[in-house]
């Protein structure tokens, strides 16, 4: 392709190729020609814009990608490519306009591209909006911990938000008894210079200010479109110069202690996702605002968001219960004392509570079920409330009816304990506990943590949960629950190579419900279904762990045996056989007897594929049919090619 697509006069033919080629890429990509008309688009640039790649094509660069004026105004200069030497290309940072009329923060490389028939110039754009949050976070963090001063804070609060929201006016309220007073500006004076003294004069009575009673009462968010058209908006010269205002309270011991609020001059900027930033900020400022001098407290504080915070990134990519749960444990050991970890689901349909994961000093600990009728966790789900214990003991221990996981000759118990359900909305799933072996290791603090915690948690493993069921269901049999013919085909040539590399011995059998249709006839269907399923549990009955067992399609069943010769595996087929002969499956029309014929191959030196090996056992399965049924047929040469007659 190379040869014919480098300065071709007719290189926009490949544009189909490119497209597939750049699809694959996780950052978003532009191609746009002199004009500035978009001629690429892939994915990641859909995604990263909200629009349909077929919206972006045929539109100016200019309207997704703010660009530096320098190189807007020389885009139709292109630089020489010189595929043979080093070249450095020029990267910068910018905002992407999205769908939702939002910016995202990007970083910028700009390839001109001089070789073609005519110039073009691709752009890659890599969304930085998560990285800047977590690093101001960091910032304003470090900063927050070595201020003395609550003035500084609230300016360094100001300064820092601006980083991630570009407001045009911003201020920090103070709430004493009923009233609320400006205490720090920032933007106002590129208005008029007298604004922020104007601003500080200002005294709000919170019952008859309706947005700032909103905040205090319901300790939430509030976020106003458009001033003008809200009727209770007090308006003065101020308010008059902004349409957009958004308020986040500063909460300390449960009491609004301050008010973030900040302007913008359009209507409807602000958005849930400014919501999240301001709390994160307004949670490091109460932090700070309780005592100057406790650094480290708030320090820690800081430092458990940014865990929360990677946490909810970690487990919102991974949807397999099983690489959430090592996480979940490694973000709450950062952040409290865990020398013992667990996470339990519970089943409402069987009424018990289920051990996912148990970690006592890194150690894995045995998963058990129990019914939910005593212990701390069952005591947690059921109430819903969270249970906190900083010394415990065996009488405690008894008196609380609590279960002892882990050895019981090992006299050492938990001496604080921290169990908080998983909860969503109103309904428990599960619980998770941290626990430690030396007592007054956690604080109300603690417990708060770990319920926020909780609730990202709650909503992943749920996630995850439905995911493992789809996933399941996809590679199941949903009548029998054995394996269904893809997830055996996967299983089975994993097993065939391993044995034909090794020169291991390997068995199949296929096995056939003999007169089958006369049940369905006689009887109806779901009463053949009842049969299918009766024999896929007496198979399971028979057979070892690492033995696979799949409905292979209508009334046949398949199954094969690892490290088994044929005579080994011809006992296992005829205990199966003489199983279904003697045992009789109870229905509503009474009891039936069920008989199989089996068929029976092994992995010779002749035998060079699976499906090889799946022919010759159902070769002889039906030889088994041919020659009366209700019996096992090992195959031999003399079953080659033999036609299936019933």
């Amino acid at each position: 392709m190379q040869k014919n697509f480098i300065g071709s006069e007719k290189w926009m033919e490949f544009l189909p190729q490119m497209q597939i080629v750049f699809d694959q890429l996780n950052d978003a990509v532009f191609i746009y020609d002199q004009t500035g008309e978009i001629l690429l688009a892939n994915k990641s640039a859909s995604r990263l814009t909200g629009f349909e790649t077929t919206e972006i094509i045929g539109k100016s660069i200019e309207a997704f990608v703010l660009l530096q004026t320098r190189l807007s105004e020389e885009k139709n200069r292109f630089l020489e490519y010189d595929q043979f030497s080093p070249y450095e290309y020029p990267k910068f940072q910018t905002e992407i306009l999205t769908n939702g009329v939002q910016k995202i923060k990007a970083e910028i490389t700009y390839l001109p591209l001089s070789n073609f028939s005519k110039p073009v110039t691709c752009l890659i754009a890599k969304n930085i909006s998560e990285q800047l949050i977590s690093t101001t976070l960091r910032e304003i963090n470090s900063k927050l911990s070595s201020s003395l001063s609550l003035v500084e804070v609230f300016d360094l609060l100001l300064v820092e938000l601006r980083k991630l929201i570009r407001y045009d006016g911003g201020n920090i309220m103070k709430i004493g008894d009923n009233m609320a007073t400006i205490t720090r500006t920032l933007g106002y004076e590129t208005f008029d210079e007298k604004l922020p003294n104007f601003l500080r004069t200002l005294h709000f009575d919170i019952e008859t200010t309706q947005n700032l009673k909103t905040i205090t009462n319901h300790k939430k968010p509030l976020i106003i479109h458009n001033t003008q058209q809200t009727p209770y908006w007090i308006h003065n010269e101020v308010s008059e110069l902004f349409r957009s205002w958004i308020g986040v309270p500063i909460i300390i011991d449960n009491k609004v202690n301050a008010i973030i609020s900040l302007d913008k001059v359009e209507p409807n900027y602000f958005t849930e996702e400014h919501t999240i930033i301001l709390t994160n900020f307004s949670n490091q400022a109460a932090s700070a605002i309780r005592n100057a001098t406790f650094f480290k407290e708030a320090t820690r504080a800081a430092n458990r968001f940014m865990t929360l915070y990677q946490l909810s990134q970690i487990i919102s990519t991974n949807i397999r219960t099983a690489d959430i749960y090592p996480s979940i444990h490694q973000a709450v050991s950062e952040l409290m004392e865990t020398e013992f970890f667990g996470i339990a689901l519970y089943d409402s349909s069987a009424q018990t509570i289920t051990d996912v994961y148990m970690n006592d000093n890194g150690q894995p600990q045995k998963l058990n079920s129990r019914p939910l009728d005593k212990g701390l966790f069952a005591t947690a789900l059921k109430s819903g409330n969270s249970l906190l214990f900083n010394t415990f003991d065996s009488a405690k221990a008894e008196e609380l009816e609590a279960v002892i996981m882990g050895d019981a000759a090992d006299p050492e118990i938990s001496q604080s304990i921290l169990v908080v359900p998983l909860k969503i909305g109103a309904k428990s799933i599960g619980v998770i506990s941290a626990q430690s072996y030396k007592p007054d290791m956690y604080t109300n603090s603690d417990r708060e943590t770990l319920e926020l915690l909780a609730a990202n948690v709650a909503i992943a493993i749920e996630n995850a949960r439905l995911f493992d069921e789809v996933q399941k269901l996809a590679i199941t049999d949903p009548l029998t629950n054995l394996n269904n013919r893809r997830k055996f085909d996967e299983l089975a040539s994993k097993e065939f190579d391993r044995s034909l590399r090794y020169k291991r011995p390997l068995c199949a059998i296929m096995i056939d419900l003999d007169k089958f249709k006369l049940v369905n006839d006689k009887y109806g269907h779901l009463i053949g279904d009842q049969v299918l399923a009766s024999l896929a549990d007496l198979c399971k009955k028979s057979l070892r762990n690492i033995d696979i067992l799949a409905r292979y399609g209508g009334e046949e069943f398949i199954i094969i045996l690892p490290e088994t010769t044929a005579k080994e595996a011809l006992i296992s087929a005829e205990r199966l056989r003489q199983d279904c002969e003697e045992n009789t499956i109870e229905t509503v029309h009474g009891p039936i007897t069920i008989t199989i014929s089996l068929g029976l191959a092994d992995l010779t030196k002749t035998c060079k594929s699976l499906e090889e090996l799946i022919n010759r056992a159902d070769q002889a399965m039906y030889e088994s049919k041919r020659t009366g049924r209700n019996k096992t047929t090992i195959w031999t040469n003399q079953h080659k090619n033999r036609l299936h007659n019933q």
